[in-house]
């Protein structure tokens, strides 16, 4: 009886950490993925014609709440690019939570949730 309700916490657990990777991966091929592209590499159409070019997340150095403040206020508002637009007022706090936490997880390697909009 142990092992079946140990069983169901850590897939419930389990379910419930695989949900925001997908609503991030949702809100970020909505909302992020022209600039950063759809592997969030950096490497778009866009990315060749602006400076500086949106960064490859998958590399990014910044901390958690550096990407989270950024997503908030955009690029502008931490000194950044002012290409980078504010999602505050635009996107949910669930919303931002769950795009901030799928970046994370694509630069710890984590996030390889596949979308239909990317290849396969």
């Amino acid at each position: 009886m142990r092992a079946l309700l140990l069983s169901a916490v850590l897939t419930t657990c389990a379910a419930a950490q695989a949900e925001p990777t997908r609503e991030g991966d949702r809100v970020f091929q909505k909302n992020c993925a022209r600039c950063h592209g759809a592997q969030a590499d950096g490497d778009t159409a866009i990315a060749k014609v602006v400076k500086p070019p949106p960064p490859n997340l998958r590399r990014s150095s910044l901390s958690d709440a550096q990407i989270k403040q950024i997503v908030v206020q955009g690029g502008e508002g931490v000194g950044r690019s002012p290409i980078m637009p504010n999602w505050g007022f635009q996107l949910s706090t669930e919303e931002i939570d769950a795009v901030v936490a799928y970046v994370i997880g694509l630069k710890e390697g984590l996030g390889g949730v596949k979308s239909a909009s990317r290849s396969q």
